[in-house]
């Protein structure tokens, strides 16, 4: 029985060989070794050992081992030499030679070439026999790698040179003798004498894998394998071709045929080859993308057949979408048509061209940046673009009946490179034909685009990061379907592209859809059309997500309420009390109470309203303001504290007894600066739905204050129980000091405010999936502060509110204390 059979090896001439063959069995088996069918001489062990490889070392070996129960044979194993290169030539001698010479012309070359180093290269001819009369086998060397290419030319000429410097006129042929050499194989379909696949240079053994030949494009989809075939010792042959796959279907092989005919020819052929979508499957779509490619450019210089390619091109996209996504050839085309509506030319005196077909069309203008403002592009049908209106116009003003539009503000037009005359295209697609991601992924499962697809393209300009949006505008196909804002990025899909929503908002309305986007390409919107929402008749009772909401937003508004209230009595008792007021920690108490009023005020104001973009602003501002400036006043306490803690005779300082007063303009004003910064660029405003900070100001003006000021008190906190535990024995009823500091330095609740900047962060990232569901049904509510914060405002305000109270009853144990 044999284990282990030995693998194929890959050395270089000179170095040594092992190959083995594990063998067991009963009584002991004989083993023998072949290379090449042939038995080695002496080799009867399980491990075969060559000390130094020759060239004629290469084979393919097996062992075989035999006793008295069977025989048992190993799979074969390949050995090559890297460097080596055997070749076959055949010399012809024209001239007659004198009668007196009869050297053999043959063998006088065979001993001149040996130890020649071929020039250009490493490459040295390592030995020649005489296989025949004008026959020699030439091996040759390379102390690296064969060139690219090989030798052979190289080799033929080498054999000539020395042939003419010995007097000797000859005509050499080399052929590949260890190789398979470059090959063009037969037709694989009668009667069409064009399919024919160009086969490479192989070694023994290898295998080459072509595309199935289409006429004159030379490739398809389709593959054809075929195998180097053949031994070291006999020399390499080509085996058959396996084109068992090249099964092309009828209008694929008018296609192919199509491609080799002169272009106005060619343009009206391919037309009439796919005028029948239901006979148009994945590879002959995939033939015919190449083939609209190609001519599209063409186009450009035979304006006579434009009509014939883009009417071939309508009837391509009645195909399914299946066959688009199978043939993977849909950004290919859609990239043609954008090329090809940026080069074509437009009639001198118009400034502009439109191509409309059934499914698609076209539309090319050349714009003078520095006399328009904007552009609006649109259409009123929705199915036929043919025979209804496309086109555009200056400004943002958008046609009543327009299905679907998109208007380019003037600040996207300033982003051009040069000046004057700019080329900018729009195109429309009735359908998703060419828009077919591989993948869908989970949040666009069961929706399906729910109007015209629409792009825009602005020609060596940079169309991404845009300060003022584009806006498209999308009348629903059904009516009361819920809609997202989605663009086709060809980027995604390893390159086959997918739709995105990134740097897109939606406003989505009963009929009609806004998106507002920052950059160009093809926008169009996602339904979920199976389950359109309709209105219920005023008998029915409804149980649904909007009552839920309702009962959702009375809690929040009254816990904010309470909370507001709260506050106010807060600071009035804190006013009102003349003991209280004249100490500084009423006084920073006051402060940060009026921030968080602030807060929740505005906070309560913009509860779950669709507000415009300006009042978006405008909250997010005020909110990340306020927010601030309380987290400025919980250090000024917590700095407080430790002072006094620190030095128990420190309120006859200035700083202590006016350090309200130093923070009232640096709590109140400090934070004006980086909000002002912030909202100089708008655009970190009201992104993704939220009205809240995003991107750098984010992280820099929200993040990085909070974990600094919380780290700070922390600190300070530490720091005073420190202090307080290292004087606690010096008097006794000082020993009382850690329980009076611990809930001073920890009422003003850090982890309540760090609590609402995560909900406040987490909502925002959910923010840039969209998604169909009502707010509360995110599964990552838990950390939503619109829904679980107020009531924790709730609690802290009403222990916020209690500190009057507290801190007015703690006033004479103070005085008794110091």
């Amino acid at each position: 029985m044999i284990t282990e059979s030995p693998r194929p090896t890959t050395g270089r001439a000179g170095q040594p060989i092992n190959l083995t063959c594990t063998v067991t069995g009963s009584p002991t088996p004989a083993i023998t070794w072949f290379r090449d069918r042939d038995v080695i001489p002496n080799a009867i062990f399980q491990f075969l050992y060559i000390p130094a490889a020759k060239p004629e070392d290469r084979g393919s070996y097996y062992c075989r081992a035999e006793n008295s129960e069977g025989v048992a044979q190993s799979d074969q194993a390949l050995v090559t030499l890297e460097g080596i290169q055997q070749f076959g030539v055949k010399l012809t001698f024209p001239a007659r030679r004198k009668r007196e010479d009869t050297a053999d012309p043959t063998s006088m070359l065979a001993d001149a070439l040996v130890g020649q180093m071929i020039p250009g290269s490493d490459v040295t001819i390592y030995s020649v026999s005489v296989t025949g009369t004008g026959s020699l086998l030439v091996t040759v060397a390379a102390a690296g790698d064969i060139p690219q290419g090989g030798v052979g030319g190289a080799l033929a000429n080498q054999i000539t040179e020395t042939a003419e410097a010995a007097g000797i006129q000859v005509v050499v042929e080399v052929t590949r003798y260890d190789g398979c050499p470059m090959e063009l194989g037969q037709s694989y379909i009668p009667y069409w004498p064009n399919f024919r696949i160009q086969w490479p240079e192989l070694e023994i053994g290898q295998m080459a894998t072509e595309s199935c030949a289409c006429g004159a494009l030379n490739s398809s989809s389709y593959l054809a394998t075929r195998i180097c075939g053949g031994n070291y010792s006999n020399g390499a042959m080509w085996e058959a071709q396996d084109v068992s796959q090249c099964s092309f279907s009828n209008s694929t092989l008018e296609l192919c045929q199509a491609s080799e005919l002169p272009v106005v020819e060619q343009a009206v052929a391919v037309a009439e080859a796919v005028s029948d979508p239901n006979q148009i499957d994945s590879e002959t779509f995939s033939v015919a993308v190449d083939l609209f490619d190609s001519l599209l450019n063409d186009a450009l210089d035979n304006p006579e057949i434009v009509t014939d390619v883009l009417d071939g091109i309508d009837s391509i996209l009645d195909v399914s979408g299946d066959v688009v996504k199978q043939s993977q050839s849909g950004n290919t085309l859609l990239s043609a048509l954008e090329d090809f509506a940026g080069d074509i030319d437009i009639t001198p005196g118009q400034r502009s061209l439109t191509l409309s077909e059934d499914n698609f069309a076209l539309h090319a203008e050349n714009v003078d940046t520095n006399n328009i403002e904007g552009i609006t592009f649109s259409t009123n049908s929705r199915n036929s673009f043919r025979s209804g209106t496309v086109g555009s116009s200056s400004g943002s003003s958008v046609p009543l009946d327009a299905v679907a539009s998109i208007v380019l503000p003037q600040s996207v037009l300033d982003r051009v490179s040069s000046t004057g005359s700019q080329r900018i295209s729009f195109s429309l697609f009735d359908d998703d034909a060419l828009f077919q991601p591989l993948s869908t992924p989970e949040v666009f499962r069961g929706l399906d685009v729910g109007s015209v697809i629409i792009s825009a393209t602005i020609y060596d300009a940079t169309a991404t990061g845009l300060s003022d949006p584009v806006t498209a505008r999308f009348q629903k196909s059904t009516p009361n379907s819920p809609s997202t804002c989605v663009f086709w990025d060809p980027l995604l899909g390893g390159g086959y592209g997918g739709f995105s929503t990134t740097g897109c908002t939606t406003a989505d309305g009963p009929n009609e859809v806004t998106c507002s986007c920052n950059h160009l390409t093809s926008f169009t919107i996602l339904s979920n059309t199976t389950e359109p929402v309709t209105q219920q008749p005023p008998s029915v009772e409804v149980d649904d997500d909007d009552d839920d909401d309702a009962d959702h937003s009375a809690v929040v508004y009254l816990l904010l309420s309470i909370c507001l209230v709260i506050l106010l009595l807060t600071i009035a008792l804190h006013l009102g009390l003349r003991v209280l007021r004249a100490t500084q920690e009423s006084r920073i108490l006051v402060n940060f109470c009026g921030a968080l009023f602030g807060l929740y005020f505005v906070t309560m104001l913009a509860y779950g309203e669709d507000m415009p973009e300006g009042a978006c602003r405008l909250w997010a501002f005020l909110m990340d303001y306020f927010f601030v400036v309380a987290l400025i006043w919980t250090f000024a306490e917590a700095l407080l504290v430790f002072l006094r803690q620190k030095m128990p005779s420190f309120d006859d300082r200035f700083l202590t007894r006016n350090l309200s007063w130093i923070f009232l303009p640096i709590a109140w004003g400090v934070p004006i600066v980086p909000a002002l910064i912030s909202i100089a660029g708008l655009d970190y405003y009201g992104e993704y739905r939220l009205c809240q900070l995003y991107n750098w100001p984010f992280y820099a003006f929200l993040v990085a204050p909070l974990v600094i000021i919380y780290a700070l008190n922390w600190f300070l906190f530490m720091g005073t129980l420190v202090i307080d535990n290292a004087e606690g024995p010096r008097r006794e009823i000082e020993g009382r000091t850690a329980l009076c500091v611990l809930p001073r330095v920890c009422r003003n609740d850090p982890v309540t405010d760090i609590r609402y900047r995560m909900g406040v962060w987490i909502h925002r990232l959910e923010q840039r999936v969209p998604r169909c569901v009502p707010h509360h049904a995110v599964p990552l509510q838990f950390l939503d502060f619109r829904s679980h914060n107020p009531p924790v405002c709730f609690l802290s305000s009403i222990a916020r509110g209690t500190r009057a109270t507290v801190e007015y009853c703690h006033l004479p144990f103070e005085g008794l204390r110091h």
